[in-house]
């Protein structure tokens, strides 16, 4: 008789699925459970109605739009009585500065008159001075207005220069391989936006976008990243070449590495049939910025869902499995070190389970770079679990400097490339999943229940245990290929991100 609360395997044995299909479930939130004591447990009443209802569904998230503001000019209200001030100077202007009697002049002494031309001069300094106070009060407010427009619009070059090179980096990536070498006599025109494509508005140019901020002020943002120039046109450093000469042992053309440069500009367009730079419009401000992308390789030395160094350095213990499917091997290994210690996990794979004599899986051989390299190109460089966002990032790459444990409070639910510089812990009440990459320089301790469906790179061994319920390691390439597609063609390295002085 089956009981009203079930666990995994319960569970799996009523609706007849597999653990692998299970943990999918869960993972995407397609089956209805909760947790006791870190654990998973199903209410059978709940699962039959879940059975007849047979839906599920979520609201997508809002999509969120940035807007770039423009800040307006407010208006000067002062205002100056140049008819008041005139009628004073008439006024004071009168002989020896004296007020004048009807039809009677007054008569002056010398006394008299010297006296009356201090007083209409000290009267005109007076006037004067007062007429200049609004005037320097409203010339400093000028400076200061000028002075915060001149920084805001300074900060917005800053950012569309920036933008410039993100969506030059998304130009190459849905290239995938931007190669040279075969296809141009010069390497550096493997570089090619095309205005058909929806790439550009100037492909003679490069990459160039122009933006209306403000369409009261006619505002506009523009930024260019240029193109290596037709020859015979002399080479431009400042455009975007090949450069995988200089940072690897590939020669240039083979499109590894490139140097990017992007210049964004602020200008008020006042006649839309001259060019951003020509009068009547005007460049409010502009700015520089340059960068480096590289490919990550992502190869594994044989198709295997564990590499590792030697292979008693791997526990498979009780529920614990390790299978490398129809296209892969469980565990590969450099030879010699003796054979994996199963227990009474298994240990599966086609053509077999075990294979001895693979490439040592180094960083250089599985990324491509050098371990300090790979800082500058990961998504998250953290140094502990808590310092991961609350909820693990889905198809980023990770960088942990240090050991690491994920338990029930920093649970292992997402995807994409782990990277951990030290030793990696999946408790058994993180309830792991995890489609990807995993490439852990020390050792590696998996506890159940836990599903890692990719790849794991283990230099240190390994040791995986069911701990009540089940933990796998599934060999996949095809998530391997996603992994690759979205997060090794051409990544920014953050490292090399410098805000240039203009020219």
């Amino acid at each position: 008789m089956t009981k009203e609360i079930m666990d995994l395997k319960e569970v799996a044995s009523y609706l007849s699925f597999s653990h692998k299909k299970l943990y999918n479930l869960i993972k995407d939130g397609k089956i209805p459970y909760t947790r006791i004591g870190g654990q998973y447990r199903f209410v059978k009443s709940i699962i039959d109605k879940f059975l007849l209802s047979n839906s599920n569904g979520y609201p997508k998230p809002a999509v969120l739009e940035e807007r770039m503001v423009f800040a307006e000019k407010a208006p000067d209200r002062r205002k100056y009585d140049q008819a008041s001030i005139d009628k004073l100077l008439a006024l004071i202007s009168a002989k020896n500065g004296k007020l004048l009697k009807a039809g009677k002049p007054a008569k002056a002494g010398k006394k008299d008159s010297k006296r009356g031309s201090i007083v209409i001069y000290l009267i005109l300094i007076l006037a004067f001075l007062l007429a200049l106070i609004p005037v320097i009060a409203r010339m400093v407010s000028v400076s200061a207005k000028d002075t915060k427009h001149q920084l805001l619009t300074t900060a917005m070059a800053d950012n569309i220069a920036k933008a410039g090179l993100t969506d030059t980096v998304s130009w190459f990536r849905k290239q995938m391989i931007v190669k040279g070498t075969g296809y141009y006599p010069n390497p550096d025109d493997a570089f090619y936006p095309r205005q058909a494509a929806g790439d550009t508005e100037d492909e003679a140019a490069g990459l160039v976008k122009n933006y209306l901020l403000n369409d009261k002020e006619q505002i506009w943002a523009r930024y260019e990243i240029r193109r290596q120039p037709a020859s015979p046109e002399p080479y431009d450093a400042h455009a975007v070449h090949d450069i995988t000469d200089q940072r690897t042992n590939f020669p240039a053309g083979d499109g590894l590495v490139w140097y990017l440069e992007s210049q964004g500009f602020i200008y008020k367009k006042a006649d839309p049939t001259k060019n951003y730079n020509e009068e009547p419009n005007r460049i409010l401000s502009k700015s520089r910025m340059s960068g480096e992308i590289r490919q990550l390789s992502l190869t594994l030395p044989v198709n295997a869902a564990v590499s590792c160094m030697q292979g008693n350095q791997v526990h498979v213990n009780n529920n614990a499995t390790i299978d490398g499917g129809t296209d892969g091997y469980g565990v590969a290994r450099v030879a010699g070190g003796g054979a994996v210690k199963t227990g009474t996990g298994k240990v599966l794979g086609t053509p077999s389970g075990e294979f001895s004599g693979i490439t040592t899986p180094s960083v250089n051989y599985v990324f491509g770079v050098a371990e300090s390299e790979l800082k500058g190109l990961a998504d998250y460089l953290v140094n502990s679990v808590s310092t991961l966002p609350a909820h693990y990032p889905t198809m980023s790459f990770v960088f942990v400097e240090g050991d690491i444990e994920f338990d029930s409070a920093h649970a292992l639910i997402g995807g994409g490339i782990l990277y951990v510089n030290g030793n990696l812990t999946l408790d058994s009440t993180s309830n792991s999943l995890f489609s990807g990459l995993v490439y852990v320089t020390g050792t590696t301790t998996i506890e159940g229940p836990a599903l890692i469906q990719g790849a794991i790179v283990s230099l240190g061994g390994m040791t995986i245990s069911g701990m009540g319920d089940v933990a796998e390691i599934d060999f996949d390439s095809s998530i391997l290929t996603t992994v690759r597609q979205q997060l090794a063609y051409y990544r920014e390295d953050k490292t090399s991100l410098n805000l240039m002085p203009l020219f």
